[in-house]
């Protein structure tokens, strides 16, 4: 029998806000995304890297 995974965080109440705001830098440096939602830096979203074409790549010889 398999348990649910319970690692979620509730906050419901305002005094919880420094918990929250807390743990949401701490894993957006983790994830390395602080520059782009932070307002204050105005850093352009990096865009998405595009699917290589493979007719650009020389063929294998022999």
């Amino acid at each position: 029998m398999t348990t649910p995974n319970n690692n979620h965080t509730i906050f419901s109440r305002p005094e919880d806000w420094e918990r929250f705001n807390a743990e949401f830098q701490t894993k957006a440096v983790a994830f390395d995304l602080l520059d782009y939602i932070n307002p204050e830096d105005k850093v352009a979203w990096p865009t998405q890297p595009e699917e290589p074409s493979y007719a650009n790549y020389p063929k294998k010889l022999g």
